[in-house]
């Protein structure tokens, strides 16, 4: 699994490339880049539902956020 993290990988940082792509719109529009991809995935029409994958009580509770902010919005 190290691989999988490895910066001098090009894949690895095509996906750093992309997700730097993003930090930008998320900040202009107040929200983080997990809020950011969870409202993409919220609102896209071939999506059912997005999986958050927390892996702690923080992640659970910040990515809850972006429903909560979502609900609002609504």
């Amino acid at each position: 699994m190290p691989a999988r993290y490895d910066l001098t990988d090009p894949g690895n940082q095509r996906k750093l490339d992309a997700a730097d792509t993003f930090a930008e719109p998320a900040e202009n529009s107040g929200m983080s880049l997990i809020h950011l991809a969870l409202a993409f995935t919220l609102t896209h029409p071939a999506a059912t539902a997005p999986i958050i994958g927390p892996r702690t009580m923080e992640h659970l509770e910040s990515r809850l956020g972006a429903f909560l902010r979502r609900r609002r919005m609504a």
